[in-house]
């Protein structure tokens, strides 16, 4: 827009000049000469580490890759200049690595922005091993627990280790 503009004043300024022809300027290059210098811009680390993450099987399911570009360019529009700067210097790090084990165990450490869940998450506490005070009857280790039948739900005593909360427990 802003070309467009500047070469529309150019023609303007010829015109007014009584000069024939567009104005020639040292240094300056017409809208059609633009087009053909530019070289064909590299992808964006983005889209690079999302691509490669495809490549690696590690993006969650359903995911593509242009939605994990489009995820990866809001999270990393966040970043102040310094922080996206690392980020990117981080990320060509891990996109040198010719293996997927590498590239991933390098991508799960980067600082911002990872492009996978890269957390584990936490196991489940254990099952109590025996029941509270509140219990009339303690169905733990037993070949009842997680199988008492439901007309135990709400008989009036308190059963623990049924497959159901009872409502006497509370």
């Amino acid at each position: 827009m802003v070309m467009r503009r500047y070469l529309l004043a150019l023609v303007s300024v010829a015109s007014c000049s009584g000069a024939a022809g567009p104005v020639e300027e040292p240094g300056l290059v017409s809208g059609e000469e633009v087009g053909e210098t530019l070289e064909e811009e590299s992808p964006a680390p983005e889209r690079s580490l999302c691509e490669r993450s495809d490549e690696c099987n590690v993006l969650e399911p359903g995911i593509s890759v242009q939605d994990c570009t489009d995820l990866m360019l809001m999270c990393t529009d966040g970043l102040i200049t310094s922080a996206y700067t690392d980020w990117t210097r981080e990320v060509d790090r891990c996109l040198e690595f010719a293996n997927c084990k590498n590239f991933m165990a390098c991508a799960a450490e980067l600082s911002d922005c990872a492009p996978f869940e890269t957390e584990t998450p936490e196991p489940e506490a254990p099952p109590p091993q025996s029941c509270g005070p509140e219990c009339a009857y303690c169905w733990l280790n037993t070949e009842q627990e997680n199988a008492c039948p439901p007309s135990w739900n709400g008989d009036g005593e308190c059963d623990c280790g049924c497959q159901f909360v009872d409502v006497d427990c509370s």
